[in-house]
């Protein structure tokens, strides 16, 4: 069985995975997005299977968000002929998980319900209300259902991971994670059935608290628990614990999604993770090493193309020599924005999440780590920018990730997040300094510095387009973008409307400084070629609201720039932006957030988002050292 993610449709295989069929008949496939997270077939009945949905708040409401993360609901399904049919079971206000299923009675279930990286739909975050269900139990096969939660003992709603005890159903494991009660993040377990849970391991740190738990099916007595780059075994049904560093010797583990562990071994076992792939253990959990290698996945939003070889391109945290036939792990562990500086090829600079930049003097090789900011409790977007005429002279901004990962309900998240705020270095990024931003807690999406004047930098921002001329002293708000973008926005194309305007990118023509492009949602591309002084839309060859994230101008080939978009592939300009045709010849994935160009114009990558058909890296051409 296989349920997939934004289609919400499952899938089954009766021949090893060689070939599927489609069985999802009375699920809910309305004009919104739903996302299988978890599969459960009746021990005793093969026949008989659930299913875990999250539902998008757009589904069941209208309503201007306010999440910290995205808000979502949930479903339950059942099916009791093999996925021929289904019928809802449970709607409710965070998605549902983990389906268990009592071996002596198959008309008791337990589901878990919410995830760390969603946020229940009955909350009210800016307000300082955190939703969430808890734990799901039937004694009916799904008619009726008893709600689990902290009058039971646990100390949180969002419980991402459950695991029933192989030899005793009444013995359950969950994660309790962010958000919870002062302390109440951590594994907890119930021995009577859900009637009451100890909490029996605390979290370390509250962001995201507990995210994973397994009992191993070959020694019931080893139990495993993790949490970010943090494993933990107890070889005594949970009485003592361990901790364990969640790494390899290449990065971190990332942020747990899941823990497997092998029924015929009880100490190997791999865990999947945000920002850190697949890993693998076979000593419980002491050491890990990769298991990513052929898995495709990751969530691609950098892309940076070495000024000397066309074939060496970084690609978020991994390494490619070969125009990305193969790859490896970079030492660090930041999906973030990273850029190159200087003419031999080796000295880069990496941003990530927390307020840290890495330097690298040896292409990758080994890392400096600086702070920039005091450690961030949650993940940031880093913009990171040098200047072209002065690479000692680099900028950073922050927006946080809710912000811009996308629209809900038809309308811009609100950044209700404090940002970090506009930091400067001018020892090419070993001290940084902070400095004006475009406004008192500006949400910045993308730097960029004038290539011959490096006090001249303008600051895509959840707020419009800003430039200052005084290298951040003062800054200017650019209004006639707005105007722009909200006028294409009344163009009823059926793709995403807004009321507030986001600027994803801004780029300056390397050969003419006056042409300036901006990529902007609503509004595609915003055009100017004065400096700056007016501004046109320039979307010929694409929808008027065409959902631009990355521009990139060739350094070679004058008026030559390519635009990435989330839902029709890649464009390509060859008159400075005035027209645009797709390229997209090869490239079954349409979800392109990011773009890398070779230093000789020869070469683009493209990196995909999440959904169905693997996220990954494309390359259009071939570079040179592989042709040879």
């Amino acid at each position: 069985w296989s349920g997939l993610q934004l289609t919400g449709h499952i899938y089954r295989s009766i021949n090893g995975g060689e070939s599927w069929e489609q069985r999802d008949t009375g699920l809910r496939f309305e004009d919104c997005i739903r996302s299988i997270r978890g599969i459960t077939i009746d021990p005793n009945d093969q026949n008989t299977v659930y299913a875990g949905v999250e539902v998008d708040y757009g589904c069941k409401s209208k309503e201007r968000l306010t999440g910290r993360q995205a808000l979502v609901y949930g479903e339950v399904y059942k099916s009791t002929d093999g996925g021929a049919n289904w019928k809802v079971i449970w709607e409710g206000e965070n998605l549902a998980r983990y389906i268990w299923i009592d071996p002596r009675n198959s008309n008791r279930l337990y589901v878990s319900t919410g995830l760390f990286d969603r946020d229940a739909a009955n909350s009210n975050i800016p307000n300082g209300v955190w939703g969430g269900v808890g734990i799901l139990r039937s004694d009916d096969g799904g008619n009726t259902w008893t709600v689990l939660d902290k009058k039971n003992g646990l100390g949180g709603l969002y419980v991402p991971s459950l695991f029933m005890h192989p030899e005793d159903p009444d013995t359950l494991l969950a994660a309790v994670t962010y958000p919870a009660d002062p302390g109440g993040e951590g594994v907890y377990v119930t021995r009577d059935g859900g009637d009451s849970w100890t909490k029996i391991l605390s979290a370390e740190f509250q962001w995201a608290g507990m995210e994973a738990v397994e009992i191993t099916v070959a020694d019931p007595d080893i139990w495993y628990a993790a949490a970010e780059n943090t494993a933990y075994r107890s070889e005594d049904a949970g009485e003592t614990w361990q901790r364990f560093a969640l790494e390899t010797p290449d990065r971190k583990g990332g942020s747990p999604i899941d823990l497997e562990v092998d029924p015929r071994d009880p100490m190997r076992i791999f865990q999947n993770a945000y920002s850190g792939g697949n890993v693998m253990s076979t000593d419980g959990g002491e050491t890990w090493v990769d298991a990513s290698h052929g898995y495709t996945g990751a969530r691609v939003e950098v892309v940076t193309v070495s000024p000397d070889d066309s074939a060496v391109v970084f690609a978020s945290s991994s390494r490619s020599n070969d125009g990305g036939q193969t790859w490896s792990k970079l030492v660090i562990n930041a999906n973030a924005h990273l850029i190159h500086q200087g003419a031999d090829g080796n000295y880069f600079l990496v941003a990530d999440g927390y307020g840290y930049v890495y330097r690298s003097v040896d292409g990758g090789g080994t890392w400096e780590t600086v702070k920039v900011v005091e450690q961030l409790d949650e993940p940031y977007n880093a913009a990171l920018a040098l200047a072209p005429s002065d690479p000692q002279i680099v900028y950073i901004g922050y927006v946080h990730n809710h912000c811009t990962l996308g629209r809900e309900g038809g309308t811009l998240r609100e950044c209700f997040k404090p940002m970090p705020g506009l930091f400067r270095s001018r020892d090419a990024g070993r001290t940084w300094e902070k400095i004006n931003a475009p406004y008192e807690g500006a949400a910045i999406t993308e730097i960029v510095v004038h290539p011959q004047n490096p006090q001249r930098i303008l600051a895509s921002t959840t707020k419009g387009l800003y430039g200052t001329t005084d290298e951040g002293q003062t800054w200017e708000h650019i209004e006639e973008i707005d105007q722009i973008a909200r006028t294409a926005s009344q163009v009823d194309t059926g793709l995403l409307q807004a009321e507030g305007v986001i600027i994803f990118d801004v780029v300056i023509d390397p050969f003419d400084p006056k042409i300036v492009l901006v990529a902007a949602e609503p509004g595609a591309v915003i055009h100017s070629t004065d400096g700056g002084l007016t501004w046109q839309q320039s979307a010929a060859g694409m929808d008027p609201n065409e959902p631009v994230t990355d521009l990139l101008t060739d350094p070679i080939h004058p008026n030559v720039i390519y635009a990435a978009s989330r839902f029709s592939g890649v464009f390509v300009s060859t008159d400075g932006g005035n027209t645009w045709v797709q390229i997209n010849n090869g490239l079954y994935r349409k979800d392109v957030i990011v773009l890398g160009l070779s230093a000789d114009g020869s070469v683009l990558y493209a990196g995909t988002a999440s959904g169905s058909g693997g996220s990954g890296v494309w390359r259009l051409g071939t570079p040179v050292t592989l042709q040879q």
